[in-house]
Parts: C-alpha cells; sequence; structure tokens
C-alpha cells in the first residue's frame, strides 16, 4: 500500500478545482450585462416620431391639441410600440423652458423630441417630446 499520499494529494486538488471553478461560475453568471437597447430605442423612436409628422391628421392633432385627441396620438404611439416599453409624451410650446416627464421611473429613460410647426390652414409650432423606457418585470 504504497503512494497512498500520492492518491489523496490527487483528489484535493481535484476537488479544489471543482470548487474553484463552480465559485467562479456562479460569480460570472451574476455578473451577466442586459444588451444595450439604446440604438432600438432611438430608432424607434424616430421612426414614430417621423410617422407622426408625416400624418396630417396626427400633425394637426399636435399643432392644435383639443384634449380628446390625444387618445388617438396615444393610440397611434401605442400601435407602433412593442409590448414590453411604455412612454410618455409631451407637447410644449417651441420656446417653453420646461417640457420634462411628470412622473418619476425608476429605469433609464430615452427621449426625443421633433419640431411639428403646421398644418396646411395653421401655423403655431410645437414641440413634441417622446419619452419612452422599458417596463420592469416584477
Amino acid at each position: 500500500m504504497k503512494n497512498k499520499k500520492g492518491w489523496l494529494r490527487i483528489a484535493e486538488a481535484v476537488t479544489g478545482v471543482l470548487l474553484l471553478s463552480s465559485v467562479l461560475l456562479f460569480t460570472f453568471s451574476q455578473n451577466v450585462n442586459r444588451p444595450d437597447i439604446s440604438d432600438y430605442t432611438y430608432q424607434l423612436q424616430m421612426k414614430i416620431l417621423k410617422d407622426i409628422s408625416l400624418d396630417s391628421n396626427l400633425r394637426s392633432i399636435v399643432v392644435l391639441p383639443l384634449g380628446e385627441n390625444n387618445a388617438i396620438l396615444n393610440k397611434f404611439i401605442r400601435d407602433n410600440l412593442p409590448a414590453n416599453f411604455n412612454y410618455s409624451i409631451r407637447i410644449c410650446d417651441i420656446n417653453a423652458n420646461s417640457c420634462n416627464m411628470n412622473d418619476f421611473v425608476s429605469s433609464d429613460v430615452y427621449v426625443q423630441e421633433r419640431v411639428i410647426s403646421s398644418t396646411l390652414t395653421a401655423y403655431s409650432p410645437k414641440k413634441l417630446r417622446f419619452f419612452i423606457w422599458e417596463m420592469t418585470s416584477t
């Protein structure tokens, strides 16, 4: 029964390597970063704002807001937005200093804006600011 110490050292080394690799695997799996969605949200916002500015009915809702017509604008945005995103819009005067979102959101908020200046019959420039964020799963 020679070399019992050799087998014991090999078993200790294998156990140590397995323990170390499991700790490292667990640590690195916890630090997996979420993919960056900023480019996607930017393109999505620009597309929706462009569609609003090119549609004469939606453009007139922005330039001449009448309260109940905002539901049409909100429906258009909701139909063009993926289900995992939430949004808020603000229609402000072109020279307004504060055109911020009213609600607090605890995730990354992406903001784009577009100036919509007139319809065929009215000139009343407005700034349409579009806030978008990813819904958190709780």
